[in-house]
């Protein structure tokens, strides 16, 4: 069975997929919803990868990045326009100590770029702090848009249709009772999810094995 290519044959086939009749177009259109939110959540796809080129108006000061990112999911690396280095990740509390630790003698500002990012509030904080006018490269993964009239397909529908249709099967089950196909349904879309996320690692990776490198940064003035 092929795959729709738009919107109302999506409708359709989650309806047939389910076969539950009594489901109207708006209650399976928010099992599609809810099934994308569900793989924007969870899903790490290649396809999904973008990246983009933030110019530090005020340094020091946290980067909104939605106005800039529109399209901004989750992160997946910072890179410092001043020396090509990834820069390490923190949590906010780390963030926030290395700061409060380093912020004597004049140590906020970097001659060499930061050396580590934090996002918090949908900011992006980097330390030491960058000058103005400096860029950022921003690699994240992408918030892909949901289906509708006017988005007839999407990298969900394109790149990983069989896991769209899992998802939407599940949401719609809520209006099922006592469906034993919810554990096939649910067993197949994680077994899709894994076998895609380790896809993109491995479109990457190949099979060398990922090294986490842990970098110390003082203050030594």
């Amino acid at each position: 069975m092929p795959f729709p290519t738009d919107y109302a044959g999506w409708i359709s086939t989650v309806r047939d997929w389910v076969d539950v009749d009594d489901l109207v177009d708006a209650q399976i259109g928010v099992c599609l919803s809810l099934a994308q939110i569900r793989m924007n959540r969870e899903l790490s796809s290649q396809w999904m990868e973008s990246s983009e080129v933030i110019t530090v108006v005020t340094g020091g000061i946290p980067i909104p990045i939605i106005p800039l990112v529109p399209d901004f999911n989750r992160v997946r690396l910072v890179v410092s326009g001043q020396n090509l280095v990834p820069l390490g990740s923190l949590a906010i509390n780390e963030f926030q100590s290395l700061v409060a630790n380093n912020s004597i003698n004049g140590g906020l500002l970097g001659n060499n770029g930061p050396a580590f990012y934090c996002i918090e509030g949908q900011a992006l904080n980097v330390f030491p702090y960058e000058v103005d006018g400096a860029q950022l490269t921003l690699y994240y993964y992408m918030q892909v848009p949901e289906l509708s009239a006017i988005i007839p397909s999407n990298i969900f529908s394109q790149y990983h249709p069989d896991m769209l249709l899992f998802a939407a099967s599940l949401e719609a089950s809520k209006f099922i009772v006592e469906d034993e196909r919810v554990e096939t349904w649910n067993s197949a879309y994680n077994l899709a999810l894994v076998n895609s996320n380790d896809v993109a690692k491995n479109a990457k990776l190949g099979s060398t094995p990922l090294k986490r490198q842990i970098t110390m940064y003082a203050n030594n003035q």
